[in-house]
């Protein structure tokens, strides 16, 4: 995969929301966040380049080639998506979860082939979900299916992973191993495009930073530059914080005012 680019994006969403992208590109191989307040647009980009947001103006291409004209099962070796939250009707166990990340390589039927199953228990296995691999996935706890959808993810192999909120109200040991995962599969050439509204995680893990403002990109670029004061005051209409450098990492961190 070459590059993700968008130009003049328009999406509406009802009467009261519009995202208005006139150009962005975002880096192969790399961490990029999407970082904004609440209703700022960020889980609506997400989606969109994804290819599940709906119709819209405007082009998105993916290696030059424009997303509308990509087939959904193509679209799922470009793409995995792993969604705020996702609930199950059926008695999946984990380990058929995970198994879904292969059909964008499968047969028709979801039949799994010797590299498939492989595949799905390395994922497995990733996410330190193995031994919960015959649980059923409604019985989880919601930081245990936050990894059984990363796994899913993993399993699905694709040239980029898309994630919404991956660690929102998780403790910090599941929130750990969420980002070690995440930065694994960036350590492996792999892009990843992520939605949060944790700051110091940006700071800590983002090579990029697109920050969203009204259905607009305000700013994009490295964290330390995108995220300055006069930028997070700005984009979150906020200003009872400061930024020092973590002692341990050398990255700056915010400190709420509180």
């Amino acid at each position: 995969m070459n590059g993700i680019k968008l130009s003049s994006v328009i999406f509406k969403y009802g009467r009261d929301f519009t995202l208005d992208i006139a150009s962005l590109e975002i880096p192969i191989g790399a961490l990029t966040v999407i970082a904004g307040r609440n209703g700022a647009g960020k889980t609506t980009l997400l989606k969109l380049i994804a290819g599940i947001a709906g119709r819209h103006e405007g082009i998105i291409t993916v290696d030059g080639r424009e997303m509308k004209k990509i087939s959904n099962t193509e679209k799922g070796r470009i793409f995995s998506y792993v969604p705020q939250s996702e609930e199950q009707e059926f008695a999946y166990t984990v380990k058929e979860i995970a198994s879904m990340g292969r059909r964008p390589h499968g047969s028709a039927l979801g039949i799994l082939n010797p590299e498939d199953i492989k595949a799905v228990e390395k994922a497995l296995e990733s996410a330190d979900m193995a031994d919960k691999s015959s649980r059923e996935f409604r019985t989880l706890s919601g930081g245990e299916k936050r990894l059984a959808l990363l796994a899913r993810a993993a399993a699905q192999d694709a040239g980029a992973m898309l994630l919404d909120e991956p660690s929102a109200f998780l403790d910090i040991g599941h929130q750990a191993k969420v980002y070690e995962i995440i930065r694994g599969y960036r350590d492996k050439g792999r892009t990843v495009i992520m939605v949060t509204h944790d700051i110091n995680a940006v700071f800590e893990t983002a090579d990029n930073v697109i920050l969203m403002n009204g259905g607009k990109v305000m700013a994009a670029g490295a964290p330390e530059v995108v995220l300055s004061e006069n930028n997070i005051k700005e984009a979150y209409g906020f200003n009872g914080f400061g930024l020092s450098r973590n002692q341990i990492t050398g990255k700056n961190n915010i400190f709420l005012k509180i």
